[in-house]
């Protein structure tokens, strides 16, 4: 996406001596964040417009190889002035916008939020957003569309790929080595690497460098043919277009000089077409499918200017312009949205998105037109470099440290409303881990309290552990210890298998293996509290039915296993409480929090009880199971959040009761351990 070219009036000749001008070009980079900007805005209208970065990236592994093998032809290739370019054609656009987030971000942010925000200007400016995404990925992990520089991610592809493969070039062209070949191979291996990773780890096959290098690669094995072979592409091309029109046309004509371009030009548009229709976010990507915008890519860049879609479409003059500012225009849509998406709670209506977009082409245009042209063209180039550098550098150094002072919380946004900011965090994962004695690495093997006293266990999966330090306050208080075991969406059900969750295989089966025993073991622990979130049902992988199996089949699978798993516990003389999940909703309880100079969707934290996902699966198995069973205490959690026909999100002291969409927040935790004692469930 990023290049060194633009149209004929603005480009200095230092960008053009190696390659001439194509506006086609110029409108597919249209075409390719055309995409992106629409599928931000409109991602139920433009399921597959995620593909555009895949274009950007076959255009700039084309132009930036294109400039590298050719300056090494020439013996002209200098490393200093190619980074020098890249510079100042990246860097301007880059500071003003990290400016402009930051800024937004000290009046508006939460402080979790803006430690956030702080890791990431961090990490866009050392061009790994790709990597810090790609660590933060998980259960616990804020929206997507609350990052408002999320879409750093392929700009530090594009950058870990600027500097690699110069440098690799430049050395396998020194030691006389066939650059063709080598471009080939990195190809083919990164291609090979994503498509294992497809299926076996699909957040590193999206964020990798190395499962997506192949997409540039292919953009530089144009750049070889056009640059090293222009005389055998010509020949070879001459012939394949004499050989067609003798197939398609039955009069001979010289004049049919073009039929090869465009049908290039046609296959091109044609995969493109289809992989914004076919391609979604429940598609495997990039996997095979990227093959589609890849490979259109590649025919449309090989087609020429001749090609009727090139020459019709992508070199209108509307598109060429479009061209020229995508870079701006695709730094700037994604923060738009994104502040629009935390200003009204939710995705904002049509209307006011697609003002964003308008707001997002005018900073953009004004971007290119006031900061990228003066500082990128003109005199004064080595001066602009270095105050670009230092700039970018103070931009990340300030990052960095609001990341490390943990969002600056004395900031109006958190001390309008600090308690609950408080609140927010996940506090209980953060204790002592007691993993080694587990036997097993897990997410959740924690001790609370007089650990030589402990007699109540809660074991299961997330929901459990955000019950647990609430639960163990009010124990502590009578001396009495409490150890919670389990692990990220691990329901305490034995006879689950293995399964892959958040792209990697979770260990479950281990887990909870491993907390029976445990279970077994310590005969002191009196009470076992067995919690499930059932909206996790439909992701756990049960024997002899499929995973996509409807959600009342795998309960009846599940009864059993679920009867047998408390009935274990029991044998070992163990009271067993059983407790209903936590309400979920799609709406997280940090849209409760004031802003201020935001408005707050009065329907955030109302949420009537008929629009939550359906839980009564849950609480008709576990009556079903239990309700007779003296053994057994049934604890319905939604007692508390469930009032008035709605969902409380804080109580009557305007508290956090959950941390999320259906966490316990602290305060959620001990108000539900409190009714828990009273409900005569647990006793001491």
């Amino acid at each position: 996406m990023k290049t060194s070219f633009q149209t004929k009036p603005t480009v200095s000749s230092s960008d053009t001596q190696h390659i001439k001008y194509r506006p086609d070009i110029d409108g597919l980079r249209a075409i390719a964040v055309l995409a992106v900007v629409a599928f931000h805005a409109f991602p139920e209208k433009i399921k597959g417009g995620f593909i555009g970065v895949d274009i950007f990236f076959v255009i700039s592994g084309f132009l930036i190889t294109s400039i590298i093998f050719q300056s090494l032809k020439e013996n002209s290739f200098s490393f200093l002035d190619f980074y020098a370019r890249r510079i100042r054609r990246i860097f301007p656009a880059l500071i003003l916008v990290l400016s402009f987030c930051y800024a937004i971000g000290w009046f508006t942010f939460l402080q979790d939020e803006y430690q956030q925000l702080g890791r990431h200007i961090a990490g866009g400016v050392l061009f790994i957003s790709n990597f810090v995404l790609w660590n933060e990925i998980g259960y616990f992990d804020n929206a997507a569309e609350t990052k408002v520089l999320l879409h750093l991610w392929s700009l530090g592809i594009e950058e870990q790929f600027y500097l690699i493969w110069p440098l690799l070039a430049f050395l396998s062209w020194k030691r006389k080595f066939n650059l063709f070949t080598i471009t080939i191979v990195i190809c083919i291996a990164s291609f090979v690497l994503n498509v294992q990773y497809a299926d076996k780890d699909r957040v590193m096959d999206f964020f990798s460098p190395q499962t997506r290098f192949w997409e540039l690669f292919i953009g530089s094995i144009l750049a070889y043919l056009a640059v090293h072979r222009p005389i055998f592409n010509q020949n070879f091309e001459s012939t394949l277009n004499s050989a067609l029109n003798v197939i398609i046309y039955r009069d001979q004509d010289e004049s049919r000089v073009n039929t090869l371009s465009h049908i290039r030009s046609t296959i091109g548009v044609a995969l493109i077409a289809a992989g914004l229709i076919l391609i979604n976010k429940q598609t495997v990507f990039p996997g095979w499918w990227a093959l589609l915008p890849v490979i259109g890519s590649m025919f449309l860049i090989s087609a020429g200017t001749q090609g009727w879609f090139n020459k019709a479409v992508l070199s209108h003059p509307v598109l060429v312009w479009i061209g020229l500012i995508s870079f701006p225009l695709y730094l700037w849509h994604w923060p738009l949205l994104s502040f629009g998406r935390i200003i009204f709670s939710e995705a904002p209506p049509p209307l006011v998105r697609g003002a964003l977009i308008i707001i997002s082409f005018v900073f953009a245009w004004l971007t290119y037109l006031l900061v990228e042209k003066p500082i990128r063209f003109g005199h004064h180039k080595k001066t602009k470099t270095f105050t670009l550098i230092a700039i970018l550098i103070g931009i990340g150094y300030i990052g960095f440290n609001t990341d490390l002072r943990q969002g600056f919380p004395f900031r109006n946004a958190v001390a309008l409303n600090k308690i609950n900011n408080d609140l927010l965090q996940w506090d209980s994962y953060k204790s002592p881990g007691c993993s080694k004695e587990l036997g097993v690495e897990s997410n959740f093997c924690i001790k609370f309290g007089n650990t030589d006293n402990i007699k109540i266990a809660v074991i299961g999966d997330s929901t459990g552990n955000s019950l647990a330090p609430g639960l163990a306050s009010l124990l502590q208080e009578k001396n009495i210890g409490l150890i919670n075991l389990g692990g990220w969406t691990c329901p305490p059900i034995l006879g689950l298998i293995e399964t892959p969750h958040w792209g990697k295989l979770n260990k479950c089966p281990d887990i909870i293996a491993s907390t029976y025993r445990y279970l077994e073991k310590n005969k002191n622990i009196e009470t076992v509290i067995f919690t499930v979130f059932a909206a996790d049902i439909k992701y756990l992988d049960i024997p002899g039915v499929p995973f996509d199996a409807p959600v009342e089949q795998k309960f009846a699978v599940l009864k059993n296993l679920i009867n047998a798993s408390v009935q274990q516990i029991i044998r070992m003389g163990k009271k067993v409480i059983v407790t209903y999940d936590a309400p979920y909703s799609n709406v997280a309880s940090r849209d409760c929090i004031p802003r201020p100079w935001l408005r707050k969707t009065p329907s955030a934290c109302n949420i009537p009880i008929n629009e939550l996902p359906d839980r009564e699966p849950n609480i008709s198995l576990f009556n079903d199971l239990f309700k007779d069973n003296k053994d057994v205490c049934i604890f319905n959690q939604s007692d508390l959040l469930l009032a008035r026909g709605k969902l409380n999100f804080v109580d009557e002291n305007g508290h956090l009761l959950l941390r999320d969409t259906h966490h316990l927040s602290y305060w959620g935790s001990r108000k539900m351990a409190e009714k828990m004692i009273n409900s005569g469930c647990l006793n001491f």
